[in-house]
């Protein structure tokens, strides 16, 4: 597959800017969605000690919604594809040996639960990672076989007695079992016995399915849990689906059984509590049983001949090692073996009537699992930070990029770009911005549910003061046939049965034309497209929200971002044009979520023009104070749309922000705020020196095409879909055509093309607004074209 380097260049320059301002770039790398839980810990651990770091989530197949735990934004989300190219990256850390981080950053690699069953490590994936945090001695055990088997691979590793983050919880105590099985609706008065198998081949899972289920069923008054290993819980888009779940939905299978009262499917990735609640636990090979065994209690194995017979020959593994040494084995040595499933019901009973039989081979077994106990995440934290401090001395061969990586990659590089022709298309990995335009349905629906608003910001395009009602306008391209509204219910639960009849994720904008939260429906559509498995953002000005209304969309894990647009009462009303003081209902709200918990839902934005350029610290200070540690913050430029030259932005304000600029940045990295300041006054200097509001993007085009619409599209609230905010060209009406039949239109089609070479025709699509569009602000388009400008505007300041 081609990899278009638009999105790789714009992240370089993010983590460059990052940089700048003292912040160590991370890339946390998962190989699917469920090892999340092995790096949440260690995340959670930087934020409570504030570490200034630009965090980052690559995994190998594209995520289009926040990953729940997680205060990562999911703008700063990417692939294994795209993360490997990251030459600003200080450390690559990958819970699954198969990663692969950018050579020029600390690849350290920290597992997801402790290797068991393989014996045999590929040389390859031995020279992908240059650390390794291990979770305790019988790990380090483990890993000496290897090393002594290959010493020409292994020589580099640095090994760190570390200990296992994800455990950290469960050692402490902090899970309450009555509540957990209360809240799964068990009886906490039984006992409970959980069945955690592998997801491998050959496994009890694979081989069995639910009838080992089934027959732990067959002990009166207990309960049983199901939680499947979370490679198991693969999506049907990731492109190690049928290798992990061997193309079974193992959710639909196993719900069957939940008319027994006393049995669980639990589908979510996180095990601890689970384990915290259960008496027995009854499992295969999987490592889980050692995450069990810590609490001292008994671990039934059901025997897998035809995975040690087969499948682990077939991987090239020694069966007879996997199988009896307790470095590989998973504590089969210290549990109870059922080699005949009718056996189970009787091991059961065993287990619950005796459950200190074999404890003092737990307790040893356990001794060796784990360094550091209940402190896992504050190792990792420490090692993290001490090698950020060494790693120039000590590690600086692994910060050597290559002469031909460094001219592909650099921010300064001219970028080439492939048509859709010259691609390869595999679209269940491939990465976000980068689709084929014929074959692909966009991962963003922009929706209009409200084309009406309250506001009349200065800056808008549609509602604002300076609207002209004629030809060269939006909101009369938009208008001409129909007046604004609000979508009708029928219309949007259409959209939705669309769209969840789509193979592909997509995550839904409710954003579009008006305000979202005018609708009288609004929070219950956010509601039907959270229970169809959507994902969703909303853009909205804030004055219809509520603290009940916030605190559902966090539970529904919404992304939020508010137009805030000033920094005080008088200058939100100028702005906005209202007379209402809605300015101190919405900072009260947000102060109510400026707790580190909320990290990563909401974020603010400003647009800047001639009358406010001077207080860009206001609102970095006020921001500050309103957001999460660890939030985004966008500033936009008011060139996309003024027609006013006054409001233009002068080179002399440019340059007293530049002055001042250094001092902002601090306010904001002190709560470690990302922002996109650092670009910000390359674009207002290009709006500055042109001689036309639209030169800035037109110039940009000749040399760029455009990346939304490949992966993008808005639907109006009559129904109608445009390709862009920026268009009121009509690819068609959702109340007549199912919404993928009309992406793949061959008029749809056409224009998507028009719009991908307006280089090459030297024009705007037809009925669009190209050369005023501020998608791009973000692209190191500006900070290359006007940088020695810039330069000598400091020069000269200073």
């Amino acid at each position: 597959m081609t990899i278009d380097h638009t999105e790789i260049s714009y992240f370089n320059l993010l983590m460059e800017m990052d940089k700048q301002q003292g912040r160590r770039v991370i890339i946390f790398h998962i190989c699917s969605r469920g090892q999340v839980q092995f790096i949440i810990p260690i995340h959670q651990e930087m934020l409570r000690r504030k570490i200034p770091a630009s965090c980052w989530l690559a995994c190998d197949y594209p995520l289009y919604e926040q990953v729940e735990g997680l205060d990562i934004p999911l703008s700063r989300y990417m692939t294994t594809q795209v993360a490997e190219q990251m030459v600003h990256a200080d450390i690559f850390l990958e819970t699954e040996i198969y990663g692969r981080g950018p050579q020029n950053a600390l690849r350290i690699f920290v597992g997801h639960g402790q290797p068991n069953k393989w014996t045999n490590w590929s040389a390859e994936n031995l020279r992908a990672f240059d650390l390794y945090f291990l979770y305790g001695e019988l790990e380090r055990s483990m890993f000496e076989v290897i090393m002594q088997s290959q010493p020409e691979n292994t020589g580099h590793i640095k090994l760190f007695n570390i200990g296992y983050p994800k455990l950290d919880d469960q050692l402490q105590g902090r899970f309450d079992r009555d509540a957990i099985l209360r809240e799964l609706g068990l009886d906490p008065a039984l006992k409970t016995v959980i069945y955690a198998p592998a997801w491998d081949p050959g496994g009890s899972l694979r081989t069995l399915g639910t009838t080992v289920v089934a027959k732990m069923l067959e002990v009166e008054n207990i309960n049983v849990i199901a939680k499947l290993h979370p490679a198991s819980l693969e999506p049907p888009y990731s492109p190690q689906y049928e290798l992990y779940t061997g193309g079974v939905n193992w959710l639909r299978e196993f719900k069957k059984l939940e008319t027994n009262p006393r049995f669980r499917y639990v589908n979510e990735y996180l095990v601890n509590p689970l384990l915290f609640a259960s008496d027995v636990m009854v499992t295969d090979f999987s490592g889980v049983a050692l995450e069990f065994m810590t609490l001292d209690r008994p671990v039934i194995y059901i025997d897998c001949p035809e995975f040690y017979e087969k499948t682990l020959v077939e991987w090239g593994n020694d069966p007879e090692v996997s199988k009896n040494d307790e470095r590989f084995n998973a504590g089969r040595n210290t549990g109870i073996l059922v080699e005949e499933l009718t056996e189970l019901p009787v091991q059961i009973a065993r287990a619950l009537n005796n459950p200190m039989e074999l404890s003092e081979q737990r307790k040893h077994l356990s001794e060796r699992f784990l360094y550091n106990p209940g402190n896992g995440s504050k190792a990792a934290v420490d090692a993290m930070m001490q090698i950020l401090d060494i790693q120039d001395v000590v590690l600086s061969r692994f910060r050597k990029v290559s002469e031909k990586r460094d001219s592909d990659i650099s921010m300064n590089s001219t970028v080439e770009y492939t048509t859709s022709s010259d691609r390869h298309i595999d679209d269940t990995i491939l990465p976000r911005g980068h689709t084929d335009v014929n074959q692909v349905f966009p991962s963003t629906i922009q929706i209009s549910i409200s084309d009406a608003c309250n506001f009349k910001c200065t800056s808008c395009w549609i509602h604002g003061p300076n609207v002209t009602a004629d030809e060269d306008n939006l909101e009369a391209l938009l208008f001409r046939d129909s007046k604004p509204q609000v979508m009708d219910l029928k219309i949007y639960e259409r959209l939705i049965d669309d769209l969840t009849k789509n193979t592909r994720p997509v995550s839904l904008s409710f954003c579009g034309k008006g305000e979202p939260t005018l609708h009288p429906q609004f929070l219950n559509m956010v509601k039907l497209a959270y229970q169809n498995g959507l994902s969703a953002n909303v853009t909205t000005n804030a004055s219809g929200l509520t603290i009940e209304m916030l605190k559902d969309l966090r539970k529904m894990r919404v992304n939020l971002n508010i137009s805030l647009n000033a920094y005080n009462e008088k200058s939100h009303q100028a702005f906005c044009n209202i007379q209402k003081d809605y300015f101190t209902a919405i900072t009260e709200i947000l102060r109510f979520f400026s707790g580190p918990e909320y990290s990563g839902f909401l974020s603010l934005s400003f647009v800047i023009g001639a009358h406010n350029i001077d207080k860009i610290r206001n609102m970095a200070e006020l921001s500050a104070e309103l957001l999460p540690f660890g939030s985004v913050i966008n500033f936009y430029p008011e060139w996309t749309h003024n027609n006013n030259v006054e409001n233009k932005v002068s080179v002399e304000q440019i340059a007293t922000l530049l002055n001042e600029l250094m001092d902002v940045v601090d306010v904001l990295s002190n709560s470690n705020i990302s922002h996109n300041l650092n670009v910000l006054p390359y674009v207002l200097y290009g709006i500055s020196v042109s001689n036309e509001k639209n030169q800035p993007t037109r110039d940009y085009y000749m040399h760029n095409p455009c990346s939304t619409v490949d992966n993008f599209m808005v639907v109006l609230a009559d129904g109608r879909v445009v390709p862009c905010c920026r268009s009121a060209y009509v690819y068609g009406n959702i109340n007549e055509r199912n919404i993928m039949d009309i992406w793949s239109d061959l008029e749809s089609i056409e224009f998507r093309h028009k719009a991908k070479n307006i280089a090459t025709l030297g024009t705007e699509a037809p009925s669009s607004h190209c050369f005023s569009c501020d998608h791009i602000m973000g692209n190191e388009y500006f900070i290359t074209r006007y940088r020695g400008d810039i330069d000598a505007l400091m020069s000269a300041k200073q």
